[in-house]
């Protein structure tokens, strides 16, 4: 479970699956729809489940195992759904992580204008914190240094 507490201090429960998309409102899992926290169901989302949501600029961006759906502050569907890669991984205000349509895994990170920012080849970012991601490529032994989503390029580390 994951507990959220509010400005005004009332306490909203989660589950572990639900998704916190801004103040206001969350996705929940088992009912497949995104809710406000006093209960208000906002949007069905039985057909397109969510798999992530972020606000940005008055706009909800909803990762769902369909595509990409933008919509307004008022929930009104902007445009068709996106479909990007051959799924979507994460959204974060830096980028679109999403699985490309490869045989390996591999990503690319697109803008919210779904403009592509930086196509990672063969690298697939995992495990996503903020701006930082967990790297590897796929079917080869390795560890490799996190990858910095803000500025599109690994984390360096300086051993002085």
């Amino acid at each position: 479970k994951k507990t959220l507490i509010k400005d005004d201090l009332s306490i909203i429960n989660l589950s572990k699956y639900d998704i916190l998309i801004d103040d206001n409102y969350y996705y929940s899992e088992s009912e497949k729809r995104v809710k406000g926290f006093d209960g208000t169901v906002i949007k069905d989302m039985s057909i397109y489940p969510l798999v992530d949501a972020i606000k940005i600029d008055n706009l909800y961006y909803l990762a769902t195992t369909k595509g990409l759906m933008t919509l307004d502050k008022n929930f009104n569907e902007v445009g068709e759904i996106k479909q990007l890669g051959k799924s979507i991984k994460k959204l974060t205000e830096y980028g679109i992580i999403v699985n490309k349509n490869t045989d390996k895994r591999a990503s690319i990170i697109y803008d919210y204008d779904m403009k592509v920012k930086k196509d990672l080849d063969n690298l697939y970012l995992y495990d996503v914190q903020d701006f930082v991601s967990k790297v590897f490529i796929d079917g080869e032994d390795n560890n490799l240094l996190p990858f910095n989503i803000k500025e599109n390029k690994t984390i360096e580390v300086n051993n002085k």
